[in-house]
């Protein structure tokens, strides 16, 4: 079944036959993932794309640490009416190189890979709705690099707070500082800066963190 929400979303592109509609009926199901769970782990192949219908994910890795040790870096996070998969294991259909994991709990529409071919082949302006989506973000990602690269971590985390204010509140503050590539140390002291720069930071103390989750890691590949 597909949730009117993910209908909504595919409509807003453009009009869509009853026969398109009752075949994404058919083929979408409905997923309930809890907080810390996994969509997908390191080393799983990415066989079905996700639509977020409540609740966040994100995605991350490992990476060295300047201690040369493993350390995990988040590098994406999805929310609410996003969709979600590896493009990496989706697109070359190999194993995946990242985990992507449920912050909240939360409930995902999903379809397979051979499905979504299925519906691609025939119907051309679902190929077409593909194709629109996966220009999305391919931008959202390209603006996302630039801001985390080319700026500050003044920058990065100001950009960040007024960008995602409601992500300010749900993500723990040390997996935002992940995603923006700076410590806990770094992070708490942008934020001091922000806050005295007169930045809008109502939810300063509010901020929830939490330690991340244990997860095994090959020590051949540092």
């Amino acid at each position: 079944m597909i949730s009117q929400t993910l209908l909504n979303t595919f409509k807003l592109i453009g009009p869509m036959s009853a026969e398109l509609e009752s075949r994404l009926n058919d083929v979408f199901f409905e997923r309930i993932v809890q907080k810390r769970d996994f969509l997908l782990q390191k080393g799983e192949y990415c066989n079905q794309v996700y639509y977020i219908e409540q609740g966040l994910f994100r995605y991350f890795h490992h990476v060295p640490g300047y201690d040369g040790k493993p350390k995990i870096a988040c590098s994406w996070f999805l929310k609410e009416d996003d969709f979600i998969l590896s493009p990496y294991s989706w697109y070359l259909n190999k194993r995946s190189n990242e985990y992507i994991q449920a912050l909240e709990d939360s409930l995902v529409y999903g379809v397979s890979r051979d499905d979504l071919e299925k519906l691609y082949r025939d119907f051309p302006d679902m190929n077409a709705r593909g194709r629109i989506l996966t220009e999305k973000y391919y931008v959202m990602n390209e603006v996302r690099l630039f801001e985390i690269r080319l700026r500050s971590a003044y920058e990065r985390y100001v950009m960040f707070h007024e960008k995602n204010k409601d992500l300010i509140k749900r993500v723990p503050i040390s997996y935002i500082a992940s995603y923006l590539d700076l410590s806990r140390e770094s992070i708490h002291k942008v934020r001091l800066s922000y806050k005295l720069a007169g930045g809008d930071v109502d939810d300063y103390f509010d901020i929830k963190d939490e330690e991340d989750t244990p997860i095994a890691y090959d020590k051949n590949e540092y």
